[in-house]
């Protein structure tokens, strides 16, 4: 059965990820910004443009990237 996906790094579903929530996920991961990018099909400057605030990730892909990492 799959785990609930909660706690300080995971979106609510009713908010996007914050920038500083984003990267403290793919750091403790380990994965680079072009890793992250690639495991959710994203070109890498996009990714990059979440983790900087410059665009806001959906909370669809967030939650798509926390089932794909577990």
């Amino acid at each position: 059965m799959n785990q609930p996906l909660t706690g300080p790094l995971h979106a609510t579903a009713d908010a996007n990820p914050l920038p500083k929530r984003i990267r403290q996920l793919r750091e403790s991961l380990g994965l680079s910004p072009s890793q992250a990018a690639y495991v959710v099909h994203v070109p890498p400057g996009t990714w990059r443009q979440w983790e900087e605030g410059r665009k806001q990730m959906p909370v669809e892909t967030f939650t798509l990237f926390c089932r794909k990492t577990r």
